[in-house]
């Protein structure tokens, strides 16, 4: 893809190593994740990692 404007001009090129970071808006398990393509889309599943549930504790 090549794309030019006034001020800026960007191709990218599609070979090679290739790496992409997407911060995530939540903790997830990293070692529990799946990824596979089909049909040319990759599908990434990753869980997140549940809250410590809140416990209550009555002082006497």
């Amino acid at each position: 893809e090549e794309k030019k404007e006034d001020n800026f001009y960007r191709r990218e090129r599609f070979y090679g190593k290739f790496e992409r970071v997407i911060p995530l808006p939540v903790e997830v398990k990293a070692e529990e994740a799946k990824a596979k393509i089909e049909d040319g889309i990759l599908k990434l599943e990753i869980p997140k990692v549940q809250a410590e549930k809140e416990i209550k504790v009555e002082l006497q």
